[in-house]
This record gives structure tokens, C-alpha cells and sequence, in this order.
């Protein structure tokens, strides 16, 4: 397996866990060095790990977002409510 697909599929892995975010913003700088080096058919190959990738992140977006929202609005019983 070359370099740039272990990368891929490490990512991946990382990502099914929402609040794995330690080091990440570095695994895409090595990620984006791997494919700066690597040859055009290669990443042709990853193009749908790189699509679930994405995915895996917007999913853990909105968890991450929708976990929050509660807290922040206010009057809706989340931790600003006024309720007495």
C-alpha cells in the first residue's frame, strides 16, 4: 500500500470518531504533502476515500455543532435559559 492510501485510510479511521481532533489540521498537511508528490493516476484512485473523507467531516461538523446548539440558545432550556 503506498503512502498516500495508508494516509487515506488512517483519516478515515480517525474520522468515524467525532472528537478525535488531536493533530488533525497536521495529518491534512501530511496528507496534502502526499499528494503534492504523488502521481495523478494515484490520486485519481483515492477520489472516493477523499469523498467519504469530506463526508466523515461534515458529519462530525454537525454532531459537533448540533451538541453545542442546546447550550447556546437561549430561553429553550439550554444552560442561558431564564427559567426560575
Amino acid at each position: 500500500m503506498s503512502d498516500l492510501k495508508s494516509k487515506i485510510s488512517s483519516l478515515k479511521e480517525r474520522l468515524l470518531d467525532p472528537f478525535n481532533v488531536n493533530e488533525l489540521e497536521r495529518e491534512f498537511e501530511e496528507l496534502l504533502e502526499l499528494m503534492r508528490r504523488s502521481d495523478p493516476s494515484e490520486i485519481r484512485e483515492i477520489k472516493d476515500d477523499f469523498e467519504e473523507i469530506r463526508e466523515l467531516l461534515f458529519r462530525n461538523l454537525e454532531i459537533i455543532s448540533g451538541g453545542l446548539k442546546p447550550l447556546l440558545e437561549r430561553g429553550k432550556g439550554g444552560l442561558f435559559s431564564r427559567r426560575v
